[in-house]
């Protein structure tokens, strides 16, 4: 039996499980706990386990089984549930395949993470604006959300494994709203960590300070400090339920 812990953040759901298990074991387990239908439902499953005092590894897989390099929500979902779990205050920092992420609760059910990078524009052209934010993000108008598939099939040809496309409406100078088509889920998703970065820098015209990303999910807080390369990622971060599978 693998005991789990489901939580979401701003309703980007998923299923963690403390153990370290290898690549076969994970790929299907990914498959079969994420189903909406089948399964416990999920946009991701998170494997995480201790690596030393107050530092922790995972090892991030989409529901269709994919590897993901970085996904916010998940960072921030991560904080409370192995802060449940530990049950200590010692600073916690989450190794990842993009560098160390550090977090803290800013509130009850607020979490607030500084991202081990620095999002940037690699292509700007008349398709969109490809940002890379821990994983890559091709931002189109809100217009074009029917090409959602299309879109991301097309950035396969030009990205290995192609981009998640995200899909932007700016509200005010320092706010806009958002939604994203993710890789490894292959759909919209209530909201997207990676995405918000993304959007938030497509937003700033390079202008350090907060941004307000809306999302369906809920509001997610970019901050961007150019000056000195730091970029930061608060909002909601729930414990939904948990159990043994």
């Amino acid at each position: 039996m693998l005991k789990f812990v489901k939580a979401q953040g701003a309703e980007n759901d998923f299923i963690f499980i403390n153990q370290k298990v290898g690549p076969t074991k994970a790929l299907g387990l990914a498959k079969t706990l994420c189903h909406r239908h089948k399964g416990l439902g999920a946009d991701g499953l998170v494997f995480w386990w201790k690596k030393g005092r107050g530092v922790y590894e995972w090892l991030f897989l989409n529901s269709d089984g994919s590897k993901a390099e970085f996904c916010g929500n998940a960072a921030r979902c991560f904080f409370v549930v192995a802060g449940q779990e530990s049950h200590s205050r010692t600073p916690m920092i989450l190794k990842t395949s993009v560098g160390l992420i550090s977090g803290k609760l800013v509130s009850r059910n607020e979490v607030k993470i500084t991202l081990p990078f620095f999002p940037k524009v690699r292509v700007e052209n008349k398709n969109g604006t490809l940002i890379m934010a821990g994983v890559p993000h091709l931002l189109v108008g809100m217009g074009q959300r029917a090409r959602a598939k299309k879109l991301r099939a097309q950035s396969q040809k030009y990205i290995r494994g192609g981009a998640n496309i995200t899909f932007v409406q700016k509200t005010s100078p320092k706010s806009t709203f958002a939604i994203s088509f993710e890789r490894g889920v292959e759909n919209f998703t209530r909201a997207c960590g990676s995405g918000a970065i993304a959007a938030a820098l497509w937003l700033s015209r390079e202008r350090s300070g907060n941004y307000l990303v809306k999302m369906p999910g809920g509001k997610l807080t970019v901050g961007l400090d150019f000056k000195n390369g730091q970029a930061t990622l608060s909002g909601p971060a729930h414990l939904v339920f948990e159990g043994k599978v």
